[in-house]
C-alpha cells in the first residue's frame, strides 16, 4: 500500500471515530439531532472520494 494511500485511510479512520465519539457523546446527552448529523457528516466525507472518482470515470 502506498504511503499517501495508508496516511489517507489513517486519516478518515481518525476523522470517522472522532465523529463516531461526538455522536454517541450527544446522543448520551439527549441530543440525537446532533449525533445524526454528525453521522450524516461522515457518511458524506466517506462517500465523497468514491463519488469524485466515478464521475471521473464517466467523463472520460
Amino acid at each position: 500500500m502506498p504511503r499517501d494511500d495508508f496516511r489517507q485511510r489513517l486519516g478518515a479512520l481518525v476523522l470517522a471515530a472522532g465523529l463516531v465519539a461526538a455522536a454517541a457523546i450527544a446522543a448520551l446527552k439527549g441530543a440525537w439531532w446532533i449525533g445524526v448529523a454528525l453521522l450524516a457528516v461522515w457518511a458524506a466525507l466517506e462517500l465523497w472520494p468514491a463519488l469524485r472518482r466515478r464521475l471521473r470515470k464517466e467523463r472520460s
